[in-house]
């Protein structure tokens, strides 16, 4: 099954941070500002498949072009609507329909993935045993995705890591810039370690298969989301009030009264960045704290986004549950929202069931 980029952007932010914001699997540590371009960069190819990204199958660049290095970026230039003459506008237009239309997944996958989330066996699914089921498919995932990272770090072999396998390997993590600066050196140091603390469940020292994944996604564990998420709200406080207002979020570090519409300035905060920030602002201060900080870097938010369209969707009789038929009926309608890339990982995940 091919994967896709979600045009959605509640997604993508989710997505983004739950596997960028402290680093993917292999742990590459970035700074607040390397994480906000980050994100701005995975928005800016909103609508575009996984292949069309990577640069495979440009049929409107020259051979030229490609064997040139750099074709990444001009195409992402050519796509963001930038006067090149390689690509037409109608070319422009004709890529970012083809991207956002998502292969809806089958009925039969649908129906499966219904039965693996109805938990009490009644034919019908609810929000709550939505969530569980995401939630628990997502440390299947992540616990596969992080086996490769353990086969590299657990230097004796034993399937499990230790605390010294961790600090041996810090060394390798965020570059030439981080080992020069030896404040920013020792902070991620003290920053991974108690990480690793929170996330050794049983006290035994090591971290197993299953207590690793906390360690690269924070959210998998309350304590490792608790000091992530207290270390990105120090990071990003600039005035050092312990909150975050609207720039010091996005833009992190900065005065909390930098100008927030100055044309041309990187510090421009579009409309999309305000609704968001809006959404989490539960209390409507102006200012997040760190609760609310917390429910975005956990993409707990954004997962009920996904699933609240879902409901949307496919629940026809507004009973606030799913049958199987429900689902499988609307899945063309799937397809073009944000339900749509979770409910693929599920249908990879469980491939064999379906």
């Amino acid at each position: 099954m091919e994967l896709v980029m979600l045009g959605q952007r509640a997604w993508v932010l989710a997505m983004a941070f739950a596997s960028s914001i402290w680093g993917s699997a292999r742990g590459e540590t970035l700074t607040v500002h390397d994480m906000d371009d980050d994100v701005d960069e995975v928005v800016a190819h909103e609508g575009l498949i996984a292949d069309q990204i990577e640069g495979a199958e440009h049929e409107a660049l020259s051979a030229e072009q490609i064997d040139g290095n750099e074709h990444e970026g001009l195409f992402v230039e050519q796509v963001e609507g930038t006067e090149h003459e390689a690509l037409s506008d109608e070319q422009i237009e004709e890529i970012e329909q083809e991207g956002s239309e998502h292969q809806p997944l089958s009925a039969e996958e649908m129906h499966g993935i219904h039965k693996k989330m109805d938990a009490n066996g009644d034919g019908k699914v609810s929000m709550a045993e939505v969530l569980a089921f995401s939630d628990s498919a997502r440390r299947q995932i992540l616990e596969r995705e992080v086996e490769t990272v353990l086969e590299e770090m657990d230097i004796d072999k034993d399937r499990k890591l230790s605390v010294q396998e961790l600090v041996k390997d810090l060394d390798s993590w965020g570059g030439e810039d981080v080992k020069e600066d030896e404040h920013e050196a020792a902070t991620m140091k003290e920053v991974e370690t108690a990480k690793f603390g929170a996330a050794d469940t049983n006290k035994d020292g090591l971290l197993d298969i299953h207590e690793l994944p906390a360690m690269f996604y924070p959210d998998m564990h309350d304590g490792v989301l608790d000091l992530t998420t207290g270390q990105t709200l120090r990071q990003k406080d600039g005035d050092g009030d312990g909150l975050l207002s609207l720039q010091e979020f996005w833009r992190g570090g900065v005065p909390a009264d930098a100008p927030l519409d100055q044309e041309g300035d990187e510090l421009l905060i579009t409309d999309d960045e305000k609704e968001e920030f809006q959404k989490l602002d539960a209390d409507h201060s102006g200012k997040l704290d760190l609760q609310e900080l917390k429910a975005f870097q956990s993409s707990r938010l954004h997962t009920e986004e996904a699933m609240r369209s879902l409901f949307e969707l496919a629940d026809k009789d507004k009973d606030m549950h799913l049958t199987a038929e429900e689902l499988g009926a609307a899945r063309e309608q799937i397809a073009g929202s944000e339900a749509y890339y979770p409910l693929v990982e599920w249908a990879e995940l469980y491939d064999d069931d379906l």
